[in-house]
């Protein structure tokens, strides 16, 4: 990690610096320990828990931050083409994105009197994750992709460990006892990553090629981590000439991302006949592949089935980092 304190060579601490030091390390320990206890669904985060008001709500915003990682974590483990500088670029776009919108949150007053210590810390690990993919690349890496390829598999891993720290907060599914109330910004970003995917389809259908199928797939791979992020507002269906309110979000945009996943996946299939036993025939069905995931988790959003769109983050997580529990949960 780039963010980590490098010591120059020749310095070194004094005995009773060493001391201060493995205190600290000791303190540490005791005190991740304990909000790890605390914090592991029996005490503070279960319903009806006992430690202060805070803490429970911290504990709550934690693992929102954990579940939002899963979704993250994918796009990093399975999102990367094969142009390794172009995806480093977008990963540390989508990472940059979603830190923002969760700080942005922590303005609000709702947000910003449940932030702990412990959510705090994940959200700046995902930071450090996003700096190092946006640092430049060096100058003397013999082939730059090959690099990049490494680097985003290492950003990966990270946020893999990451969430592997928290596994008692991913064995059951992330859910909310109210809507949320998203702030403008949010929602306005929202729809604007939608409105940008209606654009990339239509030029795609019009000229179907592997370089506006990468566009496309890079607008609705922007598109899905809004749709997860505002997974928990208020979804509203009004009539034809009705408008939502200023709480809810329009029920007929996801409904129209959603078709636009599928035509996506349909053009690519077109797309793949005509490049059939090339390599651009394999980049599509990858591309599909990854829109076929997204389709089921729009779909797991629109039936508010946040135990179906756990379970789909889960099976590449899985694969990398196997949970203890690994027993199906009905």
């Amino acid at each position: 990690m780039s963010k980590l304190i490098n010591r120059k060579k020749g310095l070194s601490m004094t005995k009773a610096n060493k001391e201060v030091y493995k205190d600290v390390l000791r303190f540490l320990g005791v005190f991740l320990f304990v909000v790890l206890i605390l914090c592991d669904g029996s005490l503070v985060c279960a319903d009806g828990g006992k430690g202060s008001d805070k803490l429970a709500k911290g504990c709550v915003l934690s693992k929102r931050y954990i579940n939002d990682g899963l979704l993250l974590y994918n796009e990093l483990a399975n999102e990367s083409g094969n142009n390794f500088l172009k995806a480093r670029t977008i990963h540390a776009g989508l990472l940059s994105m979603y830190v923002k919108e969760m700080k942005a949150r922590q303005q609000l007053d709702y947000t910003a009197a449940l932030l702990t210590d412990e959510a705090a810390g994940i959200l700046e690990n995902l930071n450090s994750i996003r700096e190092s993919l946006a640092e430049s690349v060096p100058e003397d890496v013999p082939d730059p992709n090959v690099w990049a390829k490494s680097n985003i598999k290492e950003a990966s891993k990270q946020v893999g460990k990451l969430l592997s720290n928290f596994e008692s907060y991913l064995k059951d599914p992330f859910v909310l006892d109210e809507f949320e109330e998203l702030g403008e910004k949010c929602r306005k970003d929202f729809y604007a990553a939608l409105e940008n995917v209606k654009v990339k389809i239509r030029i795609y259908i019009k000229y179907p090629t592997i370089k506006n199928a990468e566009e496309l797939c890079q607008a609705n791979r922007r598109a899905i981590v809004y749709l997860f992020i505002s997974r928990f507002a208020r979804f509203e269906d009004p009539g034809e000439s009705a408008e939502t309110s200023n709480k809810g979000l329009d029920l007929r945009v996801v409904r129209q991302f959603r078709g636009d996943i599928n035509r996506t996946i349909y053009w690519n299939r077109v797309l793949k006949r005509k490049k059939k036993g090339s390599k651009d025939a394999s980049l599509l069905t990858a591309y599909s592949a990854s829109e076929l995931r997204r389709l089921r988790i729009v779909q797991a959003v629109l039936d508010n089935d946040m135990r179906e769109a756990q379970a789909l983050l889960l099976i590449a997580f899985r694969a990398n980092f196997p949970l203890k529990d690994t027993s199906e949960r009905n």
